[in-house]
């Protein structure tokens, strides 16, 4: 929802409605004239009638280190890192567990936490900010980010608003081909947008879960992309988990499952996931990875696929899509056991992520959101002639030219081989 008029403490905000038992509202920008709503009832309805005003309580609270709900604790220093995770009493996360960079031009530029504080909200809720800057070389604008971290009274879920504001770097790359002209540019030296990357340490044979858009949850292993093809011990970056509200990771001790408000941000598959040789698996929610992929098996022993993939526009990483762009997202990390068997753990999750539909008078200080979490700047040559501009492919030939030249050559052979063998 979003206020004619921006309260001044978000603690101030009140809410009622019959059967209400919990309530808060994140804040979804940087000015307090958005909020998202977390409204806990005692009963399930297809309706509820609720009043708004901002005559609450305008709280002061202090800055715990530690914050928990019954089955999540998470672990903050001083400085806003997070240091260790703890799911039922279980370490699952130490300082590896949240990491956030962006890989330009080679080299990985982390973000950096400038600043953590107490977050007053409303209701029987409190929050922790974190806010730092985002910096790459040659940038035309740095990049900021904001993440508050919600717990609510009644709820094991520890909610999180991510807004990402990423820097702005010369886009001197042409994004055109033979069949397209998009009159668009881009900054190819973008190969990884990584805002909220998870790394639990999960123990024993981890599969994903996932739910998709009909409803239905299921699984599938993480080992079964080794076991099929010995290649696959290491993937850079898998994505056909459909994320229709939430999905993660589950092991034989306990599972993290990252749930998405749909109605803030949301995609068909918003969660890459990176598979590495010692069976961890980290989720990159509203990010991109970008590396060696998934190995199938051919008859041409890989050389037509290599030379595709260094050729081909989708053989490209799409991070530099990012550039200058902005992310609002809200989520919710829960802990689960047995999700997919088990409706119990996933009912409110489900609740969460589809969300509901607020209507009001015209005359209300409180109005349904009708503007954008995802902003999107405006197309610009950064003051460089047409000449200058580069095409993509050409782009991914400077610096690679040996591996176009062996490759190639590899791939023309084979052809001349088969065509050869078969008369």
């Amino acid at each position: 929802m979003q206020f004619t008029k921006a309260p001044e403490n978000f603690s101030t905000i009140r809410i009622f409605a019959k059967g209400l038992e919990n309530y808060t509202a994140i804040p979804t920008d940087g000015k307090g004239e958005s909020a998202f709503l977390i409204l806990k009832f005692a009963d399930v309805k297809k309706k509820y009638e609720i009043e708004v005003d901002f005559d609450g309580e305008d709280k002061e609270v202090c800055f715990n280190n530690y914050f928990s709900t019954d089955r999540l604790t998470l672990g903050f220093s001083n400085e806003g890192t997070l240091f260790c995770v703890y799911a039922d009493g279980e370490k699952i996360g130490d300082y590896d567990f949240l990491r956030s960079f962006i890989t330009y031009d080679g080299k990985d530029y982390d973000f950096t936490n400038k600043k953590v504080t107490s977050l007053p909200l409303p209701g029987r809720s409190e929050g922790v900010r974190i806010e730092g800057e985002i910096n790459l070389p040659g940038q035309i604008k740095e990049g900021n980010f904001v993440f508050d971290f919600v717990k609510m009274q009644g709820f094991d879920e520890i909610f999180v608003r991510t807004t990402v504001n990423y820097p702005y770097t010369p886009e001197t790359s042409s994004i055109s081909t033979e069949n397209s002209s998009l009159g668009r540019y881009s900054d190819m030296k973008w190969t990884q947008a990584v805002p909220f990357q998870i790394t639990a340490k999960l123990r024993g044979d981890l599969k994903v879960i996932k739910r998709n858009f009909i409803g239905d949850v299921s699984s599938f292993r993480t080992q079964s992309f080794p076991e099929c093809d010995s290649k696959n011990k290491y993937i850079a970056s898998f994505n056909h988990q459909l994320t229709g509200g939430f999905v993660g990771l589950e092991g034989e001790n306990k599972g993290l499952l990252i749930a998405n408000a749909r109605q803030v941000s949301n995609s068909m598959a918003h969660c890459p996931m990176r598979l590495e040789e010692d069976k961890t698996v980290r989720m990159n929610p509203f990010g991109t990875y970008f590396g060696k992929q998934r190995h199938h098996h051919g008859r041409a022993k890989d050389q037509i696929l290599d030379v595709y993939t260094l050729v081909a526009a989708q053989g490209k990483s799409i991070a530099p899509a990012y550039n200058g762009n902005s992310e609002t997202a809200v989520m919710a990390l829960s802990v689960c056991d047995d999700a997919e068997n088990d409706p119990k753990q996933t009912d409110f999750l489900k609740a969460f992520a589809d969300g509901a539909v607020i209507t009001c008078p015209a005359d209300s200080t409180v109005q349904p959101f009708d503007g954008d979490n995802t902003v999107i700047k405006e197309a610009q040559k950064d003051s460089i002639s047409e000449n200058d501009l580069r095409n993509p492919v050409m782009t991914g030939i400077a610096g690679n030219l040996g591996r176009y030249i062996v490759k190639g050559s590899k791939a023309i052979m084979h052809i001349i081989f088969t065509q050869l063998k078969n008369g």
